[in-house]
């Protein structure tokens, strides 16, 4: 169950599911463009993007720090000089109101120089609790409404004073009141100005950052609540929601006021349960984006509905990887999705073309993607497939499969409409003959072998 150190909580499941082909007509359609080291990324496997004020694109990598302008990428690595980055493996990266660039390595904290393109590596020790931050890794970094940067490390949470020392925020076993266990994957802050931290093992915590109160919310050994104590990310929507990524336990909304966890079940289109949830986005246009190991999903909080956009190996256009590790959404509308193989990236600003597919999880669907012919009357556009028949209603806006009509080859090949007092559909299969149908009567015509 949850555990709440003050409060109350209400748990539910939202009712959400798969948008069908039916309701496909405006539905987005992202074509990603790719890059990878062909065009000069460090490595391949993603954790972070970031932009700074100027407009460059920052990409930290299991290998290497990259800094993008559009056209080209310049490397930086962790050698023996003191100005250098202090670990390879970057896993955030955050630029604060002053226009420090802020790096998280493997290895410590670091501040860039864009002058000088040089790295000072930051002290976050806590001398008077013994808390050795300066090895430590460094898992997050976020930026609060008063301009403090507050740090997530594989140790707890440390936040930036006015002085440029460092309040730190440790776990301790007896305490209740104290930070929850495990390193900080994620922070967030609530409109009611609250910090929530995600940690490893540990679920929320909730920080009042006027009075340091922590209350903590994670599961211990109930089916119901929070499924996993494992927290990957944290994004508050525009309507003041918090969203939570676990590792293991699907994707949740949280009602900061009134405490209510909801549950949100998502399903690939590969008809597959996706319980791991990665990376959280709230862009521009107000669309909730969700990076798991299935792909991306697309989640739309109004019509609790959601479209599942995956890597299809024929598809160039498609996302490069399913494990999206990162999301972000540049000054310019484009949204960049951090994976295992590369970046893609999706200008959602430019022209959109709707795309409709057949669709395992719906019954009213395209009878199969590969499409062979087109034909309309006045109500109906039919679509001939290689795998049936299916038709498109004008006036309702959705698809159907078409079982009535009983071909004995399904492989559609060519429609016609005899317009008359009656319209007659005729359709032509792959070697079922020639069928019409009218007025709910069928007629197939073969070619007989007899002599």
């Amino acid at each position: 169950m949850l555990r709440l150190q003050y409060g109350f909580l209400i748990l539910s499941a939202a009712f959400f599911g798969p948008v069908s082909a039916s309701e496909l007509v405006n539905r987005l359609n992202p074509t990603f463009s790719r890059i990878n080291t062909t065009q000069g990324l460090s490595q391949s496997t993603v954790n972070v993007i970031s932009q700074d004020s100027t407009g460059i694109i920052w990409v930290g990598t299991t290998e290497g720090l990259n800094r993008y302008d559009g056209d080209k990428f310049e490397q930086f690595f962790s050698s023996s000089t003191a100005d250098s980055l202090s670990n390879d493996y970057v896993a955030a990266i955050i630029e604060d109101a002053d226009g420090v660039l802020w790096i998280g390595t493997d290895n410590g904290l670091n501040a860039f120089d864009g002058v000088r393109s040089t790295f000072s590596r930051i002290d976050l020790d806590d001398r008077e609790t013994g808390f050795d931050a300066d090895h430590s890794s460094i898992r997050s970094l976020f930026i609060d409404d008063q301009s403090r940067l507050w740090v997530g490390t594989g140790q707890g949470l440390a936040r930036r004073a006015a002085d440029g020392s460092f309040v730190h925020y440790h776990h301790s076993p007896d305490d209740r009141e104290t930070l929850g266990e495990g390193g900080v994957r994620a922070i967030a802050q609530d409109g009611q100005g609250n910090i929530w931290v995600g940690t490893d093992s540990s679920g929320l915590s909730r920080l009042n950052p006027e009075t340091d109160s922590i209350d903590r919310f994670e599961r211990e050994f109930s089916e119901s609540g929070l499924q996993d104590n494992s927290v990957r990310d944290l994004m508050v929507d525009r309507s003041g929601a918090l969203w939570v990524a676990t590792f293991n336990g699907g994707l949740w909304r949280v009602r900061t006021k009134s405490l209510a966890f909801e549950h949100i079940p998502l399903v690939s289109t590969e008809g597959r349960v996706t319980s791991r949830i990665r990376s959280l986005l709230n862009d521009s246009a107000n669309r909730i984006w969700v990076g798991t190991d299935e792909g991306l999903f697309l989640v739309d909080a109004e019509t609790e509905t959601y479209s599942n956009f995956a890597h299809q190996p024929t598809d160039s256009t498609s996302l490069s990887q399913n494990m999206v590790l990162d999301l972000f959404e540049d000054a310019g509308g484009v949204i960049w999705a951090a994976t295992w193989n590369g970046i893609s990236k999706w200008n959602s600003r430019a022209p959109k073309f709707a795309l409709y597919r057949s669709d395992k999880n719906t019954n009213d669907e395209l009878a199969g993607d590969s499409i062979t012919s087109f034909i309309e009357d006045e109500e109906t556009l039919w679509i001939g497939t290689l795998t049936g028949l299916s038709a498109y209603d004008k006036a309702l806006s959705r698809f159907r499969l078409v079982n009535e009509i009983d071909l004995a080859d399904r492989r559609v090949m060519t429609l016609a409409v005899e317009k008359g007092e009656r319209s007659t559909l005729w359709i032509g299969s792959m070697s079922g003959g020639l069928t019409s149908y009218s007025d709910n009567t069928q007629r197939n015509f073969t070619v007989s072998s007899d002599p």
